[in-house]
């Protein structure tokens, strides 16, 4: 699964100095390892 953060929603025009570059879009890639089903105890 993946996740695109566009720069408004991250760091934006400044980014953080040596690491995320200025207007950068931020992806994140995740692994689902397990689900587990949790009860609902709503009535």
């Amino acid at each position: 699964m993946e996740f695109a953060v566009p720069p408004d929603q991250a760091y934006g025009s400044k980014g953080v100095e040596g690491k995320i570059p200025p207007n950068a879009t931020l992806l994140f890639v995740l692994d689902i390892l397990d689900v587990i089903k949790v009860m609902d105890d709503r009535r």
